[in-house]
C-alpha cells in the first residue's frame, strides 16, 4: 500500500509540475503562440494518460496471471495429494492380513514339531500347570487347542494382543479374560493357544477370541469370534474409530481328514 501511494503522489507531481517547467524553458525557444503550448500540453496530458493507463492494465493483468497460476499450483498440489493417498491405500490393501482359528486336540508339548517355527502362548492356569509338573507328564495330557491361520501377503504382524474368554471351572465360578501378547508372527510359524485339558473335570468352552494387531504399514485391526453369540467380525481401527471390514454368522462345520476318523469343527 506504501509503494502504491507513492507511485501515485509521483504521477501526480509530475503531471502538475512538468508543464509550468517544460512552458518557462519554451520561454527560451521557438514557441510563439499560446496554440504551441495547448499544442504541447495536449499531446503531453494523452501520453501521460496512456502511460497511466498501461501501467494500471499491465498491473492488473499481473495481478490476474499470478492469481491463475496460484489456483493451477493447488489443483496440482491436490491431485499429487489424492494420487500419493490412493497409492498409500493401495499398499496397505495389499498388506492387510487376516487372522482365523481352528481347533484341534493334541499334546500340550506339541512335541516334536521345530521350536523356531512353533509358539504356544500359555493362558494362567496351563502357564501355572506346566511350572509344576514334569516333562515327562506333561507329554502324556492331551488338550484342546487353538491354532492362528494366517492370511495376506505380507510377511508378518506386529504387537499382538489376545484376549480368550473361556467357561468357568468349579475352582474358578467365574468366566475370566486371559490376556496374552506377541511382539511380532510370521506368516510361515505357527501359533498355538492351549483351551482346555481332555479330562471331563477340567474341561472347559471357548467362549470368545479377540485378537489386536498391527501390520507393517501401521494399520491396526481387531479379530473377534464370539461363540455365545455365534458371529465374527473383522475391525480396522483409525484414530480411534472401527469400521466394519467383514462382518458374519458361525455355523457348525463337520468333516474329517483323509485317513483319519477323527471330526474337526
Amino acid at each position: 500500500m506504501k509503494n502504491k501511494a507513492t507511485l501515485i503522489l509521483g504521477v501526480i507531481l509530475l503531471a502538475g509540475g512538468f508543464p509550468p517547467i517544460v512552458n518557462f524553458l519554451m520561454t527560451f525557444g521557438s514557441a510563439e503562440t499560446e496554440n504551441d503550448w495547448i499544442g504541447f500540453f495536449g499531446s503531453y496530458t494523452g501520453a501521460l494518460i496512456g502511460a497511466v493507463v498501461a501501467v494500471i492494465v499491465s498491473r492488473i493483468q499481473a495481478k490476474g496471471a499470478r492469481e491463475d497460476f496460484e489456483k493451477q499450483m493447488e489443483i496440482q498440489a491436490q491431485q499429487v495429494k489424492e494420487q500419493m493417498e490412493n497409492e498409500i491405500n493401495a499398499l496397505k490393501l495389499s498388506n492387510r492380513v487376516f487372522i482365523d482359528y481352528t481347533m484341534d486336540v493334541q499334546q500340550l508339548l506339541l512335541s516334536g514339531r521345530d521350536e523356531d517355527e512353533n509358539k504356544i502362548l500359555l493362558p494362567r492356569d496351563f502357564n501355572n500347570f506346566i511350572r509344576h509338573n514334569p516333562n515327562e507328564y506333561l507329554e502324556d495330557q492331551q488338550v484342546s487347542f487353538i491354532k492362528l491361520q494366517y492370511y495376506g501377503s505380507a510377511e508378518c504382524v506386529l504387537d499382538m494382543k489376545i484376549k480368550m474368554k473361556r467357561s468357568s471351572l468349579e475352582n474358578y465360578p467365574d468366566e475370566q479374560w486371559d490376556y496374552m501378547y506377541l511382539t511380532g508372527w510370521r506368516k510361515d510359524h505357527n501359533v498355538f493357544i492351549p483351551v482346555s485339558k481332555s479330562n471331563r473335570e477340567e474341561a472347559r468352552a471357548l467362549l470368545m477370541l479377540e485378537i489386536e494387531y498391527t501390520t507393517l504399514l501401521q494399520e491396526t485391526l481387531r479379530f473377534t469370534s464370539d461363540l455365545v453369540n455365534k458371529t465374527e467380525k473383522c475391525v480396522l481401527i483409525k484414530n480411534g474409530v472401527e469400521q466394519v471390514i467383514y462382518e458374519r454368522e458361525l455355523h457348525n462345520e463337520y468333516y474329517i481328514f483323509p485317513g483319519n476318523r477323527s471330526s474337526k469343527n
